[in-house]
């Protein structure tokens, strides 16, 4: 396609990261499965402390887990977290970030593959949704996704519908402070 403008690429994970100096005030992650190793992605992507130049240390994971308490949920099916060989103890820690949906699978499942994320500044706000192909699971192969950005006052267009994914996802999220009402009245207002 000669003369057509690149897409930009983006992972998963820069949709998830603050830019340096903001920090994130709310994110939820839904998916059909998840495993611990990329829970803790997340979790470092959120605070800023996934940097591809050096390891994260376990300080780093530590910060992240209090950074994100009471901010943070991964959504997924029930019985669908993900086995490993040798269970970290880090696994005990991880179920205060995770929240399951009981739904029979004979009839159907929970399967969206999304992330709603808030980050802020002082009094500069940004909302992220990221809608996309990938279960919160270590995976090699390529994943298609796109993120949807708002800040209030800015130019753009209403997006219908953003606003039940808002509220579907705080519903299940169980946040402490986080009224899905509240969220939805808030994010109805983006463009």
């Amino acid at each position: 396609m000669s003369g057509a403008a690149a897409w930009q690429v983006t992972s998963y994970l820069d949709a998830l990261r603050p830019q340096p100096s903001w920090q994130a005030d709310l994110a939820i992650i839904a998916s059909y499965s998840a495993d611990p190793i990329s829970i803790v992605a997340a979790l470092l992507a959120l605070v800023g402390r996934d940097d591809e130049d050096r390891p994260a240390a376990r300080r780093d994971l530590a910060d992240a887990i209090e950074a994100a308490r009471d901010k943070f949920r991964v959504v997924i099916q029930r019985g669908r977290l993900g086995k490993m060989a040798r269970t970290p103890r880090l696994t005990g820690i991880l179920d205060q970030f995770l929240r399951d949906v009981a739904f029979d699978e004979r009839h159907q499942s929970w399967h969206p593959k999304t992330a709603l994320v808030k980050v802020s500044l002082d009094k500069h706000v940004e909302w992220r949704l990221w809608i996309g192909s990938r279960n919160l699971t270590a995976q090699e192969n390529r994943d298609l996704g796109f993120v949807l950005v708002a800040r209030p006052g800015e130019q753009g267009r209403r997006i219908p519908g953003i606003d039940n994914i808002a509220a579907a996802l705080a519903e299940r999220a169980v946040l402490p402070g986080v009224s899905a009402r509240r969220l939805v009245a808030e994010i109805a207002t983006l463009k």
